[in-house]
């Protein structure tokens, strides 16, 4: 956890986690979400993968203004509700997108999404 929020909010290390567990279960109800409704297939996928990323961003540069940490939490659950329009949507447009070695084309955007949050550390 960042010291500086901890600082800012007045939080614990019992607190600290919880900013990236409702990451991940905002994608999760995201994405359940989108699937029972089978947003996908009702909308183009560019455009879900459009305004889901730019949402998105959007959330994220609030959190950095959030001045309470209940506020930051809502909007780290709705970043990770926005992401599930992004990451499932682009395993279905590269899986259109490429006829021959789906697999592999698939494969390599997994790689780059797993490698990119490596990127910093190695800058460090």
């Amino acid at each position: 956890m960042n010291y500086s929020l901890e600082q800012k909010w007045n939080i614990n290390m019992i607190q600290g986690p919880f900013i990236t567990t409702f990451l991940q279960l905002g994608f999760i109800a995201g994405a359940l979400t989108s699937a029972f409704i089978g947003f996908a297939d009702k909308y183009k996928p560019c455009t879900i993968f459009i305004v889901s990323s730019i949402l998105g961003a959007f959330l994220n540069a609030l959190f950095i203004f959030s001045p309470l940490f209940e506020i930051g939490l809502a909007l780290r659950f709705f970043t990770g509700v926005s992401l599930a329009g992004v990451y499932p949507i682009a395993v279905k447009l590269v899986s259109l997108w490429f006829d021959d070695n789906k697999g592999v084309s698939l494969e390599k955007r997994q790689m780059k999404q797993k490698s990119a949050p490596l990127i910093p550390k190695a800058l460090e």
